[in-house]
Formats: structure tokens, sequence, C-alpha cells
């Protein structure tokens, strides 16, 4: 289900096709710092054009009878082919078991790349070459060489306890709230690479230092303006591109220019990677359709967050829960 379908049906109550108009209301402003001299990267190429990467899967991918489980099991053998010295093996129909030539054990969790391909039997194969570059880029990308592009991303308690559970090289992750946290990704042209905990104690910078030029690095990754869209001026939705929308909640300046354009607190729902929704915190009939809205949203997105509802009060966050009237 398309992002833009979901929310014209739940935000109008008309079907996904209807003709609906939804107006500018405001606009936010990232403060946007010139970058470090001395911090810029060498610069990468996107794999989305390199159709040699199509030979590696099987014909059997563009079928319209395509299970999630086969779909798995052809991504791993995809993955072996692309990358024959590492071991893949599909271990059920999430994950895929990688173990390094020398010995190191770590997972693939599938499902969010099924999501964004199963729609489209015969088109699929272009769509899933990043998915097999993503194993040689990430080889090579340190995060002491990259730190410009560092950003902050939201997590949710589903792959904060993945992560935890599965992955042998843990990632760095702070909890700001039930069920939301922030970790780190470098922002590379065909995917985000998650930061672990090593990565940071081998990069040369503190914690707090790493926080503020991922800060900055996101605010370079933002339109000069975003814009707030509403279609009746309860419920409202940023649009910034670039998948960022659910990160700018670690800006500062942007949750205060809502604040104050608002003239009060605000409930926020970020339920995937491009969404970012919220309302006044006054208004409950607002914030109710908002909470439930945003369970449906997360389960139906490519690049789930969390399903929780949220309040910006006096510059803090916190998790809440609305109780139907």
């Amino acid at each position: 289900m398309s992002f833009i379908k979901t929310i014209v049906g739940w935000l109008t109550g008309k079907k996904a096709e209807a003709p609906v108009e939804f107006t500018v209301v405001f606009k936010l402003t990232a403060h946007k710092l010139k970058m470090p001299v001395g911090m810029q990267s060498e610069p990468m190429t996107n794999s989305g054009d390199d159709e040699t990467l199509d030979a590696f899967w099987s014909d059997e991918v563009e079928s319209a009878k395509l299970k999630q489980k086969r779909f798995t099991e052809l991504m791993a053998e995809a993955l072996q082919k692309r990358d024959p010295e590492n071991t893949y093996v599909c271990s059920d129909k999430f994950y895929i078991t990688v173990t390094t030539k020398d010995g190191q054990n770590g997972s693939i969790f599938s499902e969010n790349i099924w999501r964004e391909v199963a729609d489209c039997p015969g088109e699929r194969k272009p769509k899933l070459r990043t998915t097999l570059a993503m194993g040689e880029m990430t080889k090579e990308c340190s995060l002491k060489g990259n730190l410009d592009r560092i950003i902050p991303t939201s997590r949710g308690k589903n792959y904060i306890e993945y992560c935890t559970n599965q992955m042998e090289d843990k990632i760095f992750y702070e909890e700001m709230t039930k069920d939301l946290y922030m970790s780190f990704v470098l922002d590379l042209p065909d995917l985000f690479q998650s930061v672990s905990r090593q990565d940071i104690d081998e990069c040369g910078k503190s914690l707090a230092e790493l926080k503020e030029i991922a800060k900055d690095n996101l605010r370079r990754c933002l339109p000069d303006a975003m814009e707030v869209l509403s279609r009746d001026r309860r419920i409202y939705m940023l649009a910034a591109g670039g998948n960022h929308e659910a990160y700018t909640i670690h800006l500062p300046e942007c949750l205060q220019q809502i604040r104050t354009t608002l003239e009060r607190d605000f409930a926020f729902a970020i339920p995937g990677r491009d969404l970012f929704i919220f309302c006044k915190a006054d208004d409950g009939e607002a914030m109710f359709t908002l909470q439930e809205q945003a369970k449906l949203l997360f389960k139906d997105h490519s690049r789930p967050i969390t399903p929780g509802l949220f309040l910006f009060e006096d510059g803090q966050m916190k998790a809440i829960e609305i109780s139907a009237s």
C-alpha cells in the first residue's frame, strides 16, 4: 500500500483514488551549517542503474504467485551468487543467516524488502538492485571515513529487539521515551547503513560530538523549507523528501517551530521512515484518530518505525495512549 494512498484514505475518509486537496499550512526551516573543512568523504555511486545485478536473480522472483518465504530463499541465492566468499542461508521467511569466511555470524531481515516489491511482479529485479549492492558497499564504508554521512534516525522497539537478539555487531541506540529510540546510520546512495557501538568507539569522536555532527548532516539533507500539509487544520503531515521526515524529531528547532506555530503542545506519530504526522495536544478526537491510524500505517509500511503516539510538551517527549471517549 503506497504512502499517499494510505494517507489520503485515513485523513479524508474517501477512497484512495478520489482527488483530495492538501494545502501548505506553514513551513519549517532547519538551521543549516556549512560542512566542516576536511570532513567531506569520497563520492559514491548509486547502483540503481546497474543492470548487471539483475542476472543474479532467478526469473522466478518476477512471478505473481511468489510468496514471502520463497522470496527470502531466492534472495539468499542471489546474495550467494553475488558474494560467493560468504554463506547466505534462508533461516525462515523473514531472515537470512550470513556466515562470513572468517566465521562471523549475522543476519539480514528480508520483510521490509519484500514489502517494497510484493505488489510489482514483472518489475522486481530493477527495484532489487540495491539489495545486492549493499554487501559490497558496506564492506568498504567505515564511519571514520564517512563522518559527513552519519545522521540520527528514529527506531521503534521491534527493530531494537531484533538488532539486540539477531545481530552480532550491536548497533548503537539511546532510548528517548517508551518505544522510541535514537540511533545512527550512514546515509549512503543505496541504503542506510546502521552504526554500531564499535564503529563509534573507533571513529575518533566523542558521542556528544557525533550527535552534533549527525544533526548537522541531517539538516543538510533537508530542503531549505519543509512543507507542513493539512486538509482540515486538525491533523498535519510534514513533507521533507528523501525519506527523512521521521528523523526531524531529532532537530530541536523543528519541534519548537511546530509548537510555536500551533501555539500549544502537540502529539505526533512516526509510523514509517517518511511519515511525521501530528496534531494539537488539546484536540482529543484528532489525537485518538492519529493514534489508531498510526497503528495501521505502521503495519503496512515498507520501512516501519513505531505504532506509538507521542507528546511534545515543554521541550520533552513522552509516550502517551488515548482512550476512546
